[in-house]
């Protein structure tokens, strides 16, 4: 089988994926934070001093699921990938 992200010496080169079919993809990325129960309760109640901390993390998340174009390319679709559902969510 040829791999064709190498040329002959063994470099990565880039791949011209013009001619390959659209595929569905998904990405999913999971964390786990561990605090106090003096935190937790802080930030479940939304008596966390700095302000509302799980507001906060939704739209951090939500501003890397737009940044993800610019590490995940795909040139077929002039330089930025198509996202149907861009979302960010968590559990307590």
């Amino acid at each position: 089988m040829e791999l064709t992200h190498f040329d002959k010496d063994g470099n990565a080169r880039m791949v011209d994926v013009t001619s390959k079919n659209d595929t569905h993809r998904k990405a999913i990325a999971k964390g786990k934070i561990k605090v106090s129960r003096e935190i937790f309760d802080a930030v479940v109640k939304g008596t966390v001093q700095k302000g509302d901390v799980l507001t906060t993390a939704t739209i951090a998340g939500i501003m890397a699921v737009k940044k993800s174009k610019d590490l995940c390319q795909d040139r077929r679709r002039n330089g930025s990938a198509y996202r149907s559902k861009r979302s960010a969510a968590y559990d307590i």
